[in-house]
């Protein structure tokens, strides 16, 4: 083997001939003799050496003035020329080009002039390596700080580092000056050919652009040039600081993205051949990488390497056991089984993109939508170039609006979806935090939420793995800083991100290389068309007047849009008379104009437009500012001002019409945040601060009377658990039955989110805890992360008044939640805190509801002797206080826990109770949860006609009373009776939609349980190989949580499979897996898979 050097390369994006260049002649020459010689024809050493053709014919004819090292490499050793003839042909290369060249894609390494720096001291190689890592951004000093002492840095840090580089600046001799001090650090000017990391992103670049447009052997080409810069991990030898610098981790993590791009590329080409060698080298250095396996697993199939592609599967399944225990995901799974199944899988990303959740989240276009040309064409550079953009401009200059118009121009490149996500940077309440923007984006992506992690680093790495591989937008609106979208960054080639900001968000653009758009004002013409087109036929006759209003506003596009519908308003003034009254009005308000800043002329329009709407409309518009949530009905807009819905329902319309609001689904209405911060500060002008804080204690009262009622309406027999509020001082509307009691908690459910944090934190303590404890039951029926967040206020804000009953709610919620996330560690210890709180306040009907929580969660880790312990225990306490709503979900979770131990008389006796007690006390929601259970014993006796009108009732129950949980529950049961039936298609049906709803409601059990189902359903048709996938997919969702009765389940299921599908090494590992399982849960299947395990033919049964 030959030792190569980072030197000789060619510009990225460009062919140099060199007319006359000796060396270049010399190489291409000797290549040339020496494969005629070999009897080789171009074609045949271009694959033998891994390049193009035109690579190797270049190279021959002089035609690239600085051949890529490990090109000529590559032929050296593929025609296996002598030790003297390549160590010359090499050392002809650095001869080619005696300028830098820093490396970071291996142990780090530096050449000047055609020899290697010897770089001995520690400290330098920092310095260089974070310097490259940055390539072409500035590094803060801080960051040099960070990563030479870490957490313990010299009080002298600041001054050694300039000493450092100065070191730095000594070692690269002539090419010391490009390192130079820039705006708070250092910046490198190097050229993209003269640092590997940067030169590997340049054709990463180029090869995503080869393949989205169509030219699969350009991209394969480029991927192998890039994947040739690699000699290792990045900066291998320099120490744990730089190895495990976020650059360092995020490059190593575009390796990987490349490998698989690079592996598809020449699959659908034919060639698997030429991924192997790159894939079995990282997956050495990547060993739980399944991305990565499991292309190897498709190439190596490719190549008639059946075998050996199986035992990759089989090492990975080990390690990941080992090390994780788990099992391979269901990805690696799918292409295992289609290798199993049809001997030579292909790779289809269309189906997988099929399998994905598909998230469309852009707001509509707007309309019309004028000039940004420019813009618009630096944005079509994310689809070639940085895959970030920042769009940075003054408030109301049309930054969503572009961001918008453009992402529906380009949707189509994006087949894996579009995310939109407000991040309220500007808005009056608290911006959203990272952690939450973090888990609504996992939660669009289809992840559950009791898989969405804790912390806000390992919720950013998983989003970055869940986007790994996909091709999606991502719209960040409305950024406050650079640190609240950094984690929110995906680490994969094929995504792009719109960010858009007041603040330029420079962190961005240094650190990850960040395309920053400026948008400024419209130019005159551009805002003329703006206004003829949102004015209409009378801008025809006035175009002075037009353009002077255009003036008057600034050409803020925001501003225009208000004053085009002031135009509008009042038809029967001409343009030009409008354009002298603005203009009037404008001189008035000019001490506000700060400098020309065109806020003012916003400032201008928003204060005309308050001085032509009525007293109460200007009074209601200023009170919407106190709102904390995005929408406002007539009703929450009448709390605010003290008036009726009717009244307020014309203010809302005169404030729609003047552009103040704007008219929402179902008759709500939102603001733009500038709108409601102009809202606001009038408020404080002008209303008293008696009059503001009356004004939202009407509103709290508002949402906490409503929600009261709408709940009394929804769960009429548990409302004695719930605590008594007094009327609101406001209308309410009308929730005359369930439905329309559900219609609006469902509506409003956001903005009871928003009125609750802003109740518990700012001085409403009572508001928010009382409506914690009021939305238990509805909160309950799936809203898991709303649920959350309410509960997470309300516990502290009932610590900070050191409420201890209130807290007992609160941490009772939030166990009830962990429950249903399979979080079962976490939800115990709420429970108990709960229980331990509520005994202190003397709360025995809480401490039963507590004991029969914690019993629910003993159910499910497998423990139904514990858990009917205390039920019982909950049922005593439950009798003693008279709470009959509490009696019969104690005696149905009994009921569960005997059906679980196979007791099924005693099982269907406990659930007849809770049947005739339910309906006695009008419980609907604990009818329906007994009719199901009730359904499940029947079908275990056989009854499979009773089991099926059972589950059809609890459907309609939960189905009426708004309960996703519980009709995804009744959903899945009746597809497993179903498919015993023979309604096949039905059953799929029915499973399919319980799969889809527990996944969108994030309880991961639930899901397992309806991915068991279509498992067994699969069997009962024959198809094993679709069982195995679910099942394997099932067995994934419920190991996390500890489900042990649903991984039996899988287990069994994936042993049927493998045996019908031939794979008796595997069928017997499952079969053992789930007997243990079993038998140590002291269920009835025990006996049932042993009696059919003892029935197998001999060879098969003698294993288990």
């Amino acid at each position: 083997m030959y030792k190569v050097e980072p030197t000789g390369r060619a510009t990225p994006g460009k062919t140099e001939t060199v007319v006359g260049d000796e060396h270049a002649a010399h190489v291409g020459a000797t290549i040339r003799r020496h494969r005629v010689a070999a009897g080789l024809t171009q074609d045949e050493l271009a694959r033998q050496a891994g390049l193009s053709v035109r690579s190797v014919r270049d190279i021959e004819q002089g035609r690239i003035g600085r051949p890529r090292s490990r090109s000529v490499l590559g032929l050296v050793e593929a025609l296996a020329l002598p030790s003297k003839v390549g160590e010359a042909l090499l050392s002809s290369l650095t001869a080619i080009d005696g300028r830098l060249r820093v490396g970071v894609l291996g142990p780090p390494d530096v050449v000047v002039n055609g020899s290697r720096v010897d770089i001995r001291s520690a400290r330098q190689r920092t310095v260089l390596a974070l310097l490259a890592l940055a390539h072409g951004r500035t590094v803060p000093v801080d960051d040099f700080v960070d990563a030479l002492w870490g957490d313990q840095p010299p009080r002298t840090a600041r001054n050694l580092v300039q000493l450092y580089i100065g070191e730095v600046r000594a070692l690269l001799g002539p090419a010391g000056h490009t390192v130079r001090f820039s705006g708070g650090g250092y910046l490198a000017q190097w050229g993209t050919e003269e640092v590997d990391l940067a030169w590997f992103d340049d054709l990463v670049t180029r090869a995503r652009a080869a393949w989205s447009g169509g030219h699969p052997e350009q991209a394969a080409e480029l991927y192998a040039d890039a994947l040739r810069l690699w000699r290792g991990p990045a900066l291998v030898d320099a120490g744990d600081r730089l190895r495990h610098h976020p650059a360092a981790i995020a490059a190593g993590q575009r390796r990987i993205a490349a490998t698989v791009a690079f592996a598809d590329a020449v699959i659908a080409l034919g060639a698997s051949e030429r991924a192997i060698p790159a894939l079995r080298a990282l997956c050495r250095e990547e060993p739980l990488q399944e991305a990565l396996h499991g292309r190897l697993m498709l190439a190596l199939t490719a190549t008639d390497e059946r075998a050996a592609a199986l035992q990759v599967f089989a090492d990975l399944r080990a390690v990941l056991a080992n090390e994780l225990g788990v099992e391979p995901g269901a990805a690696l799974a799918d292409i295992h089984l289609r290798i199993l199944r049809d001997g030579r899988p292909t790779t289809d990303a269309a189906a997988d993109r099929r399998e994905r959740w598909t998230p469309a989240q852009l707001p509509a276009p707007p309309f019309p939508f004028v000039g940004r040309t420019g813009q618009l064409s630096a944005l079509d550079q994310l689809l070639t170039g940085s895959p970030v953009a920042v769009i940075a401009g003054t408030a109301g200059a049309g930054k969503t609006a572009l961001a918008v118009h453009w992402a529906h121009l380009v949707a189509d490149r994006f087949p894996d979806g579009q995310l939109y996500l407000n991040l309220r940077g500007y808005d009056p309440e608290t911006p959203l935090d990272p952690g939450d923007a973090l888990a609504r984006l996992l939660g669009a992506l289809g992840v559950p939420g009791e898989n969405v992690r804790a912390s806000v680093d390992e919720r950013a790495a998983q989003l970055r793995t869940t986007l790994a591989g996909r091709r999606m937008l991502m719209l960040l609106d409305n950024a406050g800083t650079a640190e609240q979208v950094r984690p929110l960054l995906p680490g994969t080639a094929g995504c792009a991100v719109v960010v858009t900001s007041r603040d330029d968000l420079a962190g961005l653009v240094a650190a990850q290389g960040a395309r920053r758009v400026d948008l400024h004002l419209l130019r005159e013409d551009e805002s003329v068309l703006l206004l003829r087109q949102l004015i209409g036929a009378r801008a025809e006759a006035s175009p002075d007047a037009v353009a002077r209003i255009a003036q008057q506003c600034a050409h803020l596009p925001l501003a225009l849009r208000v004053a085009a519908e002031l135009t509008a308003a009042r038809p029967d003034t001409s343009l030009t008379d409008l354009a002298a009254e603005l203009a009037d009005h404008q001189e008035r308000l000019r001490s506000l104009d700060a400098g020309g800043d065109p806020r003012a002329a916003v400032a201008t329009v928003f204060s005309w437009s308050m001085r032509n709407l009525a007293a109460d409309s200007a009074r209601t518009f200023r009170l919407l500012g106190l709102h904390p949530g995005a929408n406002v009905d007539a009703y929450a807009a009448a709390a605010l001002a003290d008036t009726t819905p009717r009244q307020a329902g014309h203010a809302l319309a005169m404030l729609g019409r003047a552009h103040l609001t704007q008219a929402n689904e179902g008759g709500r209405h939102g603001m733009h945040d500038l709108l409601r911060a102009y809202a606001t500060q009038l408020s404080s002008e002008l209303d008293s601060a008696e009059e503001r804080a009356a004004a939202r204690g009407r509103l709290l009262d508002f949402y906490l009377a409503t929600a009261a009622a709408a709940m009394d309406t929804l769960h009429p027999a548990e409302a004695h658990r719930r605590p008594r509020v007094p009327a609101s001082p406001t209308p309410t509307p009308d929730l005359p039955d369930a439905a329309a009691a559900l219609a609006w908690l469902d509506a409003e459910r956001p903005t009871l989110v928003a009125v609750t944090a802003h109740a518990a934190t700012h001085g409403w303590s009572s508001h928010a805890t009382r409506l914690a404890t009021v939305l238990f039951r509805y909160l309950e029926g799936g809203h898991y992360a709303d649920a959350s967040i309410i509960y997470r206020h309300a516990l502290a804000a009932a610590r900070r008044d050191g409420d201890r009953a209130a807290q007992a709610h609160a941490l009772h919620g939030l166990g009830s939640i962990h429950y249903h996330y399979g979080q079962y560690d976490v939800a115990a210890r709420y429970l108990r805190t709960a229980r331990e709180h509520f005994r202190q306040v003397g709360d025995r009907g809480g401490e039963a509801r507590a004991l029969n929580n914690l019993g629910s969660v003993e159910q499910w880790r497998g423990r139904y002797g514990t858990a009917a312990d205390l039920h019982r225990r909950a049922l005593n306490r439950y009798l003693d206080v008279g709470d009959q709503v509490g009696q019969a979900r104690a005696l149905s979770n009994l009921g569960r826990s005997e059906y679980r131990l196979g007791r099924l008389d005693a099982a269907a006796g406990h659930l007849q109770r809770v049947l005739i007690l339910c309906r006695a006390i009008g419980d609907a929601s604990g009818e329906a949860e007994a009719l199901d259970r009730l359904g499940s014993v029947e079908h275990q006796r056989g009854q499979h006609s009773r089991a099926a009108e059972y589950h059809l009732r609890s459907l309609r129950l939960h189905q009426r009373n708004g309960d996703r949980t519980g009709e995804a529950s009744a959903m899945a049961s009746l597809g497993i009776v179903y498919s015993q039936f023979g309604r096949h298609a039905e059953a799929a049906d029915l499973l399919h939609q319980a799969q889809a709803l527990y996944r969108e409601v994030g309880d991961q059990d639930g899901e397992g349980d309806a991915r068991n189902g279509l498992g067994e359903a699969s069997r009962a048709t024959g198809a094993h190989a679709e069982a195995l996938r679910h099942h394997t997919a099932a067995l994934a969702l419920v190991t996390m949580s500890g489900a042990r009765d649903q991984q039996a389940r899988a287990h069994a299921g994936l042993g049927h499979a493998h045996d019908a599908l031939g794979s008796e090494t595997d069928a017997n590992l499952h079969f053992r897996r789930a007997l243990a399982l079993y038998a140590n849960l002291g269920m009835p299947e025990a006996d049932t898979l042993r009696t059919h395990v003892a029935a197998r033919p001999h060879g098969r049964r003698d294993a288990c």
